[in-house]
């Protein structure tokens, strides 16, 4: 391909390419809320909540994204009545529950891990498990999402020679690989403002330095 041809490319998978950064961000926001809930339920001391919030967590955990994915496409409506209100249920909407079940599995650990003071949930956690969600995201195109990876299968499909398939796919790597290296800059920038605004020792523990 030339450089044109690569520059065409490159215009034509990135819009595609928000529909993988949109997943993400919504499986993301609500999937730790509710991994934050559930944590708590596991925490508790019922002998009714604690049992079957763990049990849910270990589901969660454990079955595979992509499994879950076809289960919910062909267990969830396409069309929802609700309350005299009609909601399509999307392919990205599927998409964005199915991604959000293994969030709240993994960030419900995390909040329990935290809780009992054995790790704590850091700016680097929560960057890397988003940059997971966002490779996940790909599968929404077997589901029919014009996301990144099925926007290059039908260009590679149209071209009609396999010869196109090397080129294509190097984009596709290369959009990922610089959006990862953006978000490792958004997350070192986040942490960077939040180390300052929290205040690194407190007026006490100074004193007792400056009386040492």
């Amino acid at each position: 391909m030339s450089h044109s041809e690569l520059y065409s490319l490159t215009l034509l998978l990135l819009p595609a390419f928000t529909y993988n950064l949109l997943i993400s961000f919504l499986a993301t926001v609500v999937g730790i809320p509710i991994g934050w809930a559930l944590s708590l339920l596991s925490l508790t001391s019922s002998r009714w909540f604690h049992p079957i919030a763990r049990l849910i967590q270990s589901i969660f955990c454990n079955v595979p994204s992509f499994v879950l994915l076809f289960y919910l496409t062909m267990i969830m409506p396409s069309h929802l009545e609700l309350f005299s209100f009609h909601w399509q249920l999307s392919p990205l909407i599927k998409t964005v529950v199915a991604l959000a079940i293994p969030v709240i599995g993994y960030s419900c650990d995390a909040f329990i891990q935290q809780h009992q003071g054995h790790k704590a949930i850091t700016m680097a956690a929560l960057k890397q498990f988003f940059i997971v969600i966002l490779m996940a995201s790909t599968t929404a195109s077997v589901i029919g999402v014009k996301e990144i990876l099925a926007t290059a299968n039908m260009f590679i499909a149209s071209a009609g020679h396999a010869g196109i398939m090397l080129p294509v796919y190097g984009v596709v790597t290369f959009i990922f690989i610089l959006s990862g290296l953006l978000i490792q800059l958004i997350f070192t920038f986040l942490k960077h403002i939040h180390f300052h605004k929290t205040p690194s020792e407190t007026p006490a523990h100074a004193q007792e330095i400056n009386h040492d």
